[in-house]
């Protein structure tokens, strides 16, 4: 069923979307089942990837939404992990990097700050992306 539903590029944004709602930041196994879930369903698009990287816009509410937050955090980090070269290049734009940054700071929950950190990681796996961080 979820192959179905995220063989299109609407089901695939809503499967994100619902990752970042509905997992519980209570829950130890949150993180696994984000990325089982992202593991087991078909490559994004590239225009799907670029929805990804609009979450980070104060219209969806992330700030002080801890289980948002974390959630993309997860769902950022399992995409710069899976996705290869222009695709990560586009999830990694300015303001995806001016979000990742800023969860680093002292005043962000730990969950959040760690899973930032992993995403901002995996996403230095790509060399462009390296230096777009470095020179952050």
């Amino acid at each position: 069923m979820l192959h179905i539903i995220t063989e299109k590029p609407a089901g695939w944004t809503e499967l994100v979307r619902s990752l970042m709602r509905v997992v519980p930041v209570e829950h130890p196994m949150g993180p696994s089942v984000i990325a089982l879930l992202l593991d087991d369903s078909p490559l994004p698009t590239k225009e799907s990837v670029l929805k990804v990287g609009e979450m980070v816009a104060p219209k969806y509410g992330l700030k002080n939404n801890l289980r948002k937050e974390r959630n993309l955090c997860v769902i950022l980090g399992c995409l710069a992990e899976k996705l290869a070269g222009p695709c990560s290049i586009a999830l990694l734009n300015d303001s995806m990097l001016k979000y990742l940054i800023s969860n680093l700071n002292e005043d962000i929950d730990p969950n959040v700050k760690l899973l930032s950190l992993i995403a901002l990681e995996k996403f230095a796996q790509t060399s462009e992306n390296k230096v777009t961080i470095q020179v952050s």
